[in-house]
């Protein structure tokens, strides 16, 4: 059954910052990051996973409508409640063939509507319906290679192609997708390293963003490690050190 999330009002917009903004937005940031309301063992991770840099990298702002693609346990999940605000609202969607890996989390995360401005739902990919000009960005974090894995044997693997057109007509015209992930060495085939060392070559993303309509605005290095072989998964390597591309894409 196809989900339909209805249009939200917002007051901000995106634009340019000027050094005042943007100033108030890296204390904005700073303030978010430091709520109480996170728990201690998230705020460990920061130091690896950069929410500050990517949240301005992602010209994410205060009081915008974002959409989360496979949140998991919802750790960005919770960055980005506390940083929108009451204004601000966050539609996090997983995957229902993956409930077993993040469930305990995801419920101890969003249950009894402990994120206020968060909306949080589980359902199959391939039946995701989005409103179209609903989102002003839409994110996949550590999540975009997932699409070419099925846990357990459940079933065919989504359609790529429909969830990026479906994101694609969801976003407002000045909207943004960005993605992260654990990159592949270039040239591999995401068939394969999707489903066994769960990452993907980065090109691969990038042409499938692009044959949905988006076009690649801005990349970011500042989860880069030149020094990772690209050759294990994610879990066997020190948590934070393998090598993740940042991509910024816009609507044309």
């Amino acid at each position: 059954m196809g989900m339909l999330f209805k249009s939200i009002v917002l007051g901000a917009a995106l634009g340019l910052l000027t050094p005042v903004s943007a100033m108030a937005q890296d204390s904005r940031i700073d303030d978010s990051l430091a709520s109480p309301a996170r728990p201690t063992v998230d705020k460990v991770r920061d130091a690896t996973r950069k929410p500050a840099e990517l949240l301005k990298f992602a010209t994410v702002t205060p009081g915008m409508k974002v959409f989360e693609y496979a949140p998991g346990g919802g750790w960005y999940s919770e960055v980005l409640s506390h940083y929108l605000g009451d204004k601000g609202h966050l539609v996090a969607f997983n995957d229902s063939a993956f409930s077993a890996f993040y469930k305990d989390e995801a419920d101890k995360r969003f249950g009894d509507n402990r994120l206020a401005n968060v909306t949080y739902l589980e359902g199959k990919t391939d039946e995701l319906i989005l409103d179209n000009g609903t989102f002003d960005a839409a994110l996949f974090i550590l999540a975009y290679h997932d699409l070419y894995f099925r846990p357990d044997g459940a079933g065919a693997l989504p359609d790529r192609s429909r969830l990026l057109k479906e994101i694609y007509k969801a976003l407002k015209p000045s909207g943004v997708l960005i993605i992260v992930d654990h990159a592949a060495r270039p040239g591999t085939d995401p068939q394969d390293t999707g489903a066994t060392l769960h990452r993907i070559d980065p090109q691969a993303v990038q042409r499938e963003a692009e044959a949905a309509g988006f076009m690649l605005s801005s990349e970011a290095s500042f989860l880069a490690n030149p020094d990772d072989p690209k050759d294990h998964p994610f879990w066997e390597l020190e948590k934070g050190t393998t090598d993740r591309f940042v991509y910024r894409f816009t609507t044309r």
